[in-house]
């Protein structure tokens, strides 16, 4: 009921992730709801990522099902996302970012892609 609306939702969630040799890990996640007058939302998302010297890359997966997004006609989405970051020393590091989310069209839904380019700098 964060959202004043005095709607009541119970969610569980699980995931785990494991890192394997070579600098490549994996994550998956899932949760399930129970929303008041709603139909019951669900996600699952995936994750795998590869890091070798000044090089990481990652790249995630997830589907939403049955939530609203603050918007009823959205309630379904799914997407990608790519990150890739180099590190150039000194705590200066190149990131790179995309994702692509598909929402239901049939609802009146839009799919987006958006992108980041630059530099972190840690001090």
């Amino acid at each position: 009921d964060s959202d004043g609306s005095g709607t009541e939702a119970d969610l569980i969630g699980f995931s785990v992730d494991a890192a394997f040799g070579g600098g490549v890990s994996a994550a998956a996640s899932t949760i399930v709801g129970d929303v008041e007058g709603s139909p019951d939302p669900e996600h699952i998302g995936l994750a795998v990522g590869y890091s070798v010297d000044a090089l990481t890359i990652g790249l995630n997966w997830g589907d939403y099902n049955d939530w609203l997004l603050n918007d009823p006609e959205e309630a379904n989405a799914s997407g990608f996302g790519l990150v890739v970051g180099y590190d150039l020393g000194g705590g200066a590091e190149v990131q790179f970012g995309v994702a692509d989310n598909d929402r239901d069209e049939d609802a009146g839904g839009e799919d987006t892609t958006v992108w980041s380019l630059g530099i972190a700098m840690s001090f």
